[in-house]
């Protein structure tokens, strides 16, 4: 008698499944033509040789043409075996391989987590650790002449226009702009330095704050014959009574040249009478040193005093 009735239920069951239409799987209100409470296997068998299609079926196939669906790749040694390929117009679009790398586009190797081929367009990325770019990057246009590409979009003058870096630690930071005026780079922090380094890591030339420049006595020029320059400051005291007609020298230097440099009179000294008459005079030019002659031309006596400075300019 349990057993009729329960026969008796299930013909119920039936009923009123065909009578909805719908297919109910441990369910007896299915939501949707077939419903399923519960797991589902597609594949059992694990007969998927990597592809769908009328003779190979063992995959979640959409329409009628069997060209779109889901699969999973159970040959051993190909590429995405144990992972998801998505199938669209009879070619694989997408996979996920076993170990979660993905593939969009390309049937290459799976190297990284994400493989893409073909032009990529993010609005927005954050990217949490490694990020490697095997082509040209650009951003904001299309433009593909340089390995990285930078296109403006915001006012001139804007320094979150183009590369904005910070440091480590004290969170200061330093930018690079091109912009209608020109190319700028910029500190942002009070007292920080543009440092220009040489293949050792030492400081080449420094430029501060305030636009001084540094160069570490390595040479800053380079002239038309390509030999290397340096600059030399001399300063030094001069006292001294010039009479009418009289001259007197002395040794200026504390320069090292590798040829003989050019020395002219930067400043002369002060003093009285008619010592702004005077005439000064370098030769003598060695790589290290020279001698200035100062001569009273006049027909009054000089009393020199002061400061005499000259420049010195040389091959490094």
């Amino acid at each position: 008698m349990k057993q009729k009735c329960n026969l008796l239920l299930l013909l119920l069951a039936i009923s009123q499944l065909v009578t909805s239409q719908s297919v109910g799987i441990g369910t007896l209100q299915p939501k949707a033509m077939l419903a399923i409470d519960g797991g589902l296997v597609i594949d059992q068998g694990d007969h998927n040789t990597g592809s769908i299609s009328a003779i190979n079926n063992n995959a979640l196939i959409f329409g009628s043409d069997m060209k779109t669906g889901i699969f999973n790749n159970r040959t051993p040694g190909l590429l995405s075996r144990s992972g998801l390929n998505f199938v669209t117009g009879g070619f694989r679009r997408m996979t996920i391989d076993s170990i979660g790398r993905v593939s969009i586009n390309t049937n290459t190797a799976l190297n990284f987590s994400l493989n893409v081929g073909g032009n990529s367009y993010f609005a927005d990325a954050v990217v949490g650790n490694n990020l490697e770019i095997g082509g040209r990057l650009s951003i904001n246009s299309s433009n593909k002449s340089a390995l990285l590409y930078l296109k403006g979009i915001l006012p001139e003058n804007d320094w979150g226009q183009h590369i904005m870096m910070e440091s480590r630690f004290n969170s200061e930071t330093g930018a690079i702009l091109y912009d209608d005026f020109g190319m700028k780079f910029r500190n942002f922090g009070v007292g920080d330095k543009f440092y220009f380094r040489n293949s050792a890591n030492e400081n080449s030339m420094t430029i501060d704050d305030d636009g001084n420049i540094t160069n570490n006595g390595a040479g800053m020029v380079t002239n038309s014959s390509s030999t290397q320059l340096k600059t030399f400051l001399y300063s030094g005291g001069v006292a001294a009574d010039l009479g009418v007609g009289k001259s007197v020298t002395f040794v200026i230097g504390g320069w090292n040249f590798s040829s003989i440099p050019y020395v002219a009179v930067a400043q002369v000294p002060g003093g009285t009478a008619s010592y702004d008459k005077v005439i000064y005079t370098i030769h003598d030019v060695t790589t290290t040193t020279a001698i200035v002659t100062m001569y009273n031309p006049t027909n009054v006596t000089a009393d020199i005093s002061g400061t005499f400075r000259a420049i010195a300019i040389g091959a490094k």
